[in-house]
């Protein structure tokens, strides 16, 4: 229990990896408290920063001195820092006595161009002049430049060039150009468009122009565009959109005037009959579009059974006027696609003399000469079967030639039966129940009622149906017994059928003994064993038990002797306890073994390459050999968090990382007494100003102590049981 103790308590104490990262320094004053921008502050109200001292020949004879090194010349009696790129100490105190004006400015040690002019200015060098005035007009070669011009250049004599621009770079499309006011001198600026454009219209190239997007040709102003060749009008596009050819007066939008064909169309498709066709007013010469159908059917008339809708010519109207088709054996008339024919429509009939087409009702047409008698009846156009016989009448048949009646209704019970006379021939009807019972009788077991012939009666003779395993009996049709029906049997001696109780038979001399019991028909398993009983089983036949019940705490557990296989029960606590003891940092009671106890011997606990172990007072983790009280070879976890609001530290933590992005916040430290010997580490994780602050001070030293921080900085503290120390810093 000791090592256990010993190992929970080195977990809470990790080898910490320190990791050398740049830090923020506050020397003096208020330690905690240091600006988030500043990697040294010095803090104080009673000391001050002191630089290296040493005299002006020192200063010369250091050797290699750094860029930015300071030091106090005590004999200049001035700061110095040195410039390595200039190879030269400058010293801080030469320019407190200059200024600036006129154009200059002096920020520090710096005097650079920039500032108001408050007086004219020039610059001169063998005669030429650079001038600027009071209104800030700049003069080269001029003393007196334009007060409009912001720059103006004078030549040197009549024949100079004033301006000469040298290394230009290559144009691009994008750019300007510079143009010069022929009167003025004055430099102005235009686009590539505007100079190519000649009085506000495009110059198009002879041999066609490389255009990226839409252009256009044309006047902007309300005049026509004549094109000519040989000095000759061609064609012309008037100020209102008339495109004219051979005309300067086109009237529509396109005009084409010429003594001769005007209009040639070479490589025309062929059309379609959607096509529209172009007809030309004989007046104007005006091209008109019209369709094909318009065109076909101008100056059709239908009449005389023809009529027309629209462009559509049909057969249908009235005949005004005697009409005859002719046809002969090759050209027939032929009406496709006629509608099927009612009742009630009449047939078509050609009068045999003048061919003329008269209409009769079909039921006229075959009907008018037809009588009907002797059995047969016409009522209208119809004849059917029914009526008197008025004379004897025969339907003769043979083998060949039979009579037969088809489509006859379904009989009755109540119908007749046709019968013959032997003799005459003569067909009767006769009742079909005195056709079958005729002669007819039953007895022994068979009963007639009137011509109904069905099994019941009295068996009047000993009665023996016989059958074999070719001729057996069977009933089919028998219905479904019942548990209170009774079973046929048959007399082993005599075969006589006599009638027994279900259970009466299967019951019939079952004795049940060892185990089972019988309770009316039922056999189940249960009894007393009366004797020795073994169930032998192997590999394929074994036993199983279906549908046990769950077993509780209070159920033995059924053991077979290993020796005789005799079944036995014990309880479930005492199956494999009785001879389990425990020893080496485990303990026993009853049959509860759990961990705790001393550990007698050197114990590894290892687990897939994880070992830990506990060898002669020492606690080794991933080591089985410990060379201190707690060894751990390999790597360590501890909980890492980040707060961003008020926290209270507990004993689950280790690392706290406080983000005062949002605001500073208090981190409540649990009482030092309360956790002697357990360290955290606190991180303040962001670069604002904002204070972490912490409820108990963390000392310093004896005599100083720090309570909140406003920096980056990772502080690792350690409880001694009174008080928070500080660790380490990094």
């Amino acid at each position: 229990m000791k090592r256990l103790r010993l190992l929970l308590a080195a977990l809470a104490l990790l080898v910490i990896s320190v990791q050398v990262a740049q830090a923020q320094v506050k020397l003096g004053d208020n330690p905690g408290q240091i600006d988030a921008n500043a990697l040294l502050e010095l803090e104080s109200t009673t000391k001050g920063f002191l630089l290296p001292r040493m005299s002006t020949v020192q200063r010369l004879a250091m050797p290699s001195p750094a860029e930015g090194m300071m030091v106090y010349d005590l004999t200049a009696n001035c700061t110095y820092i040195y410039r390595a790129s200039a190879g030269q100490w400058y010293s801080l105190c030469a320019a407190d006595s200059l200024t600036a004006s006129n154009g200059l400015t002096k920020v520090g040690r710096d005097i650079q161009l920039g500032g108001t002019l408050n007086q004219v200015t020039g610059i001169n060098q063998n005669g030429n002049n650079l001038n600027i005035t009071g209104n800030g007009s700049l003069g080269i070669g001029t003393n007196s430049p334009n007060a409009n011009t912001r720059v103006d250049i004078a030549p040197n004599s009549g024949t100079d060039d004033p301006l000469r621009l040298q290394g230009l770079r290559s144009g691009a499309s994008t750019d300007s150009i510079m143009t010069v006011n022929a009167a003025t001198g004055i430099l102005k600026k235009r686009t590539l468009a505007d100079v190519l454009r000649d009085q506000d219209e495009y110059v198009w190239k002879l041999d066609g122009n490389l255009t990226t997007a839409v252009r256009t040709l044309g006047t902007k102003s309300n005049f026509a565009l004549p094109i000519i060749t040989n000095n000759v009008e061609r064609m012309r596009i008037s100020a209102t959109g008339e495109v004219g050819i051979g005309t300067s007066s086109p009237t529509n939008k396109l005009t084409v005037e010429d003594a001769a064909d005007p209009l040639k169309l070479v490589g025309l498709q062929t059309a379609a009959m959607t096509d529209s066709l172009l007809t030309i007013n004989p007046v104007t010469g005006v091209v008109r579009k019209i369709t094909i159908d318009s065109v076909a059917s101008r100056g059709i008339v239908a009449e005389n059974g023809i009529n027309k809708q629209g462009n559509t010519v049909r057969l249908g109207g009235a005949l005004n006027r005697s009409t005859t088709i002719t046809t002969d054996a090759t050209n027939t008339l032929n009406v496709a696609g006629l509608q099927g024919a009612t009742a009630n429509d009449s047939v078509v009939m050609s009068d045999a003399t003048t061919g003329a087409l008269r209409r009769m009702k079909l039921s006229d047409v075959g009907a008018n000469s037809v009588t009907a008698n002797n059995a047969l009846t016409k009522t209208g156009n119809n004849i059917q079967f029914g009526g008197a016989l008025v004379q004897a009448t025969s339907v003769g048949t043979s083998g060949t030639n039979t009579l037969a009646i088809t489509g006859l209704q379904g009989g009755s019970a109540n119908d007749s039966v046709i019968v013959q006379n032997a003799s005459t021939g003569v067909l009767n009807k006769m009742t079909m129940a005195d056709v079958a019972a005729a002669g007819i009788t039953a007895n022994n077991g068979i009963t007639k009622t009137a011509n109904n012939v069905a099994l019941g009666g009295s068996l009047v003779s000993a009665t023996t149906i016989t059958t074999s395993g070719t001729n057996t009996l069977a009933l089919a049709g028998l219905q479904g017994g019942a548990t209170t029906d009774s079973i046929v049997t048959a007399d082993a001696a005599t075969g006589v059928l006599k009638r027994r109780d279900v259970a009466a038979v299967v019951a019939a001399g079952i004795e049940v003994e060892n185990g089972i019991s019988k309770t009316n028909n039922k056999i189940r398993l249960g009894g007393a064993l009366n004797q020795a009983t073994t169930l032998t089983t192997d590999a394929t036949n074994t036993l199983a038990v279906a549908g046990l019940q769950s077993a509780s705490a209070n159920d033995s557990v059924v053991l077979a002797g290993a020796a005789d296989g005799v079944l036995r029960r014990m309880k479930l606590s005492d199956v494999g306890a009785n001879s389990i003891t425990a020893n080496n940092g485990l303990t026993k009671t009853g049959n509860n073994i759990q961990l705790g106890g001393t550990l007698v011997q050197a114990t590894t606990v290892a687990q897939g390459g994880n070992t830990m172990a506990f060898t002669g007072g020492t606690v080794g983790v991933g080591t089985t050999a410990p060379t201190a009280t707690f060894h751990v070879a390999g790597s360590t976890a501890m909980p890492i968090s980040t707060k961003t609001g008020a926290y209270t530290v507990t004993i689950d933590d280790h690392t706290i990382i406080g983000d005062c992005t949002s605001g500073g916040f208090t981190l409540t430290l649990p009482a030092a007494s309360s956790c002697a010997g357990r360290t955290y580490i606190i991180i303040k994780g962001d670069a604002s100003n904002n204070v972490l602050t912490f409820s108990s001070p963390i000392n310093l030293s004896t005599t100083q102590s720090m309570s909140s921080v406003n920096y980056n900085v990772r502080l690792h503290i350690q409880s001694d049981g009174t008080n928070w120390w500080l660790i380490a810093r990094f």
